[in-house]
């Protein structure tokens, strides 16, 4: 039902402007949104863009988003990249997928603080600073095999879900992780053999620890 439903919706914007893609507020055609980019015609009306296994270069990427002030959903999934490259003024929603991605090291770091959902599925990622994004609800980062651990600031965050799917941390301390915390997914996580929870986390609903190396664990205060 959601499936015919997205589907109606993705036929109505298309015959607002069939001929003229730049103006929907929604774009996923590939062709289309790739000659949008390459020919930088973006405009404001564009809320939500989704390119799946492109081969553009992300400077053309970037340059072909910076007339899409509006943007609030971004997904692309193709070439390497680093994530600050595709901050286009403030999205909501962020998702990148099958990509050598990773976090800039060195410089100016940025701070999202309307960023609420960011995916990041099947990567490189290694690394990532929850001090970046204050505000982040939903973080998944399934698939990447390759990640350590997270870097969780003093600040209280607002963090709701968390997926590390069959990354290869070993420890992980959600002690500075705020009672918001709803859904907890570590399955397939091999090497994991501590992990530190708050001493208060009574929101936390789903919990998923399947084939860990954990030997004792204390949930500490989850009614």
């Amino acid at each position: 039902m959601h499936d015919r439903i997205e589907e109606m919706g993705m036929n109505i914007v298309r015959r607002l402007h069939p001929h003229e893609p730049q103006r929907h507020n929604r774009l996923w055609v590939k062709k289309e949104v790739e000659y949008i980019l390459v020919n930088e015609l973006g405009t404001e009306a564009t809320l939500s863009i989704r390119l799946q296994y492109t081969e553009l270069h992300p400077s053309i990427i970037m340059k072909g988003l910076t007339k899409m002030k509006k943007l609030r959903y971004l997904y692309i999934s193709g070439r390497d990249c680093f994530i600050e490259r595709f901050i286009a003024y403030k999205p909501v929603k962020i998702g990148m997928g099958c990509s050598n991605i990773s976090q800039k090291e060195g410089g100016e770091r940025k701070v999202l603080n309307e960023l609420k959902f960011l995916n990041i599925k099947h990567t490189e990622f290694r690394i990532f600073d929850l001090g970046l994004t204050p505000d982040l609800e939903r973080l998944d980062l399934s698939g990447c095999y390759d990640f350590e651990e997270p870097h969780v600031p003093v600040e209280s965050l607002k963090l709701k879900s968390l997926v590390l799917h069959s990354s290869i941390l070993s420890k992980l301390d959600l002690r500075l992780i705020t009672p918001q915390l709803e859904t907890l997914n570590l399955e397939g996580c091999n090497n994991i053999e501590e992990l530190h929870m708050p001493v208060e986390c009574p929101k936390l609903k789903s919990f998923v620890l399947n084939h860990s190396k954990l030997s004792k664990l204390d949930l500490g205060q989850t009614p």
